[in-house]
């Protein structure tokens, strides 16, 4: 069995060709990725633009979107400002990965049936962009290095 043809929807399935595909789907938008350990990291060479991780996991099927962020101060100082966020918004999560690292999360839920690579992108892109104008708008920028 050969490649899925590009425009072919990505679909659940064996967690190595579902991060290649998620890959190159992330990659026709116009990020540059690179698969890392399973997982696909999207922009980390750009110092002007956040690096966007994706990571496929089943049961139910989803991609977790993650972007790494480093604290001015330590997470413990700052806990209670994460919570607050967490508190107000669910397409969104913020924890410390350790002292100074903090991350923010999301997931997309993957059909059964699949989604189109184009779909799958755009919604990664708009994860993207939506979290940093969060960020920023509720001040949480301001924690940040």
């Amino acid at each position: 069995m050969g490649p899925a043809p590009p425009d072919a929807a990505i679909t659940p399935g064996a967690p190595a060709q579902v991060t290649a595909r998620v890959s190159e789907a992330l990659r026709g938008a116009g990020m540059r990725c690179v698969e890392r350990q399973g997982a696909t990291v999207c922009d980390a060479e750009n110092p002007r633009l956040p690096t966007l991780i994706a990571v496929y996991a089943d049961n139910p099927p989803r991609v977790a979107l993650a972007m790494p962020f480093r604290l001015v101060d330590s997470c413990v100082d700052v806990t209670p400002s994460l919570n607050a966020f967490n508190r107000d918004y669910d397409y969104i999560t913020l924890s410390c990965a350790d002292d100074r690292a903090l991350r923010a999360t999301g997931v997309l839920l993957l059909p059964n049936e699949g989604m189109p690579p184009a779909e799958l992108a755009r919604y990664a892109e708009w994860w993207k962009e939506t979290t940093v104008a969060t960020l920023r708008a509720t001040r949480i920028a301001e924690l940040l290095e």
